[in-house]
């Protein structure tokens, strides 16, 4: 009589318990125990009875999470849908295709966009950077400074666009020159796949100054138009850039720009040819889709065909740097 039963959640079933308690047991004792005991019978039942609802509407807040996070994943399909369909020029699969397919997987839904707009769309695992990394203990680097040669071309070869990459490049253009030997830069650019889009205008500055509307990107928007940033060229020498079958994306229209507003000369071969700005969707913890937002346009020059060289480079330019230059695709990491 003094210990309810497990399952006994309804008001009944309290009326029922707390009768028993009272009225049953009490007829049992004397008047005497009865006003002893009485008080510590009906603070039993209150406290049973305060306790109750609260075990009731746990189970309930436990069953109504579930139920919110297959809401809150269906709204996350949603927001991915709806934002990619800003951004995408292309056409996408109807939203009640994802839910119908993928339910409340917003994984899936992102697959499936990704999938939909191939080859450009894609579906990508961010990395998670190691606490060196972070911390700034570990870097890697974006640019390796090569030889000089007998004619006083020094060799630059540019991978990426890395974080350092302005703090680099003007390292070396300023001791390129102080030294007296020194007539001209090589940019070597074959293994380089693209990255960060204005560190790419940034580093396009160091040879080309302030260019406004240097860049123009047709959108399903409408035309948009990026200049090259402020500032005077830090090099206004002899100026060469290296290009091949793996430079592509930012590389490429870094190669354009120098050609069109720093007269440098293109040598090597034909680019890849990737003339599209990536954007970039948070998906979940670790993922993101990237997806076509335009595409791009330096001066009428058109870069989904591949740039092609002005000349050929000498085969011993790519000694060195070789596996790099055929191991790499191209990067869709353009945000």
């Amino acid at each position: 009589m003094w210990a309810a039963h497990p399952g006994a959640h309804s008001c009944s079933a309290r009326t029922i318990i707390a009768t028993d308690l009272v009225g049953g047991n009490s007829r049992a004792f004397s008047a005497k125990h009865s006003l002893t005991i009485a008080p510590l019978l009906l603070a039993v039942g209150i406290l049973y009875a305060i306790l109750t609802p609260e075990a009731a509407q746990g189970q309930e807040w436990q069953e109504n999470t579930g139920a919110g996070e297959t809401a809150g994943s269906t709204s996350e399909i949603a927001r991915l849908h709806r934002t990619a369909a800003e951004i995408s020029p292309h056409p996408l699969p109807a939203l009640a295709s994802l839910r119908a397919r993928c339910h409340s997987d917003v994984l899936c839904a992102a697959k499936i966009l990704a999938e939909s707009l191939a080859p450009h769309g894609r579906l990508q695992r961010v990395a998670t950077p190691s606490s060196d990394a972070i911390r700034g203990v570990a870097k890697q680097p974006s640019l390796e400074t090569g030889a000089v040669n007998e004619q006083g071309w020094m060799s630059l070869r540019l991978h990426r666009f890395g974080r350092d990459v302005m703090w680099e490049l003007r390292a070396a253009l300023n001791a390129a020159r102080k030294d007296q030997g020194i007539k001209g830069i090589t940019l070597d650019l074959r293994a380089n796949t693209g990255g960060d889009f204005d560190r790419m205008l940034r580093v396009a500055g160091l040879f080309c100054g302030q260019v406004e509307n240097a860049v123009r990107l047709h959108a399903k928007d409408g035309q948009r138009s990026f200049s090259i940033p402020e500032g005077a060229p830090l090099w206004t020498g002899g100026l060469r850039v290296l290009i091949g079958a793996q430079t592509a994306s930012g590389a490429e229209v870094l190669a354009a720009l120098l050609r069109r507003y720093s007269g440098a000369r293109l040598l090597g071969e034909r680019s890849f040819g990737k003339d599209v700005l990536l954007r970039e969707i948070a998906v979940r913890h670790g993922w993101r889709l990237l997806l076509p937002a335009g595409r791009l346009e330096v001066d009428g020059v058109e870069l989904s065909a591949g740039l092609m060289p002005d000349a050929d480079a000498p085969a011993e330019r790519c000694q060195g740097v070789r596996s790099r230059c055929s191991a790499r695709g191209p990067d869709d990491t353009i945000p």
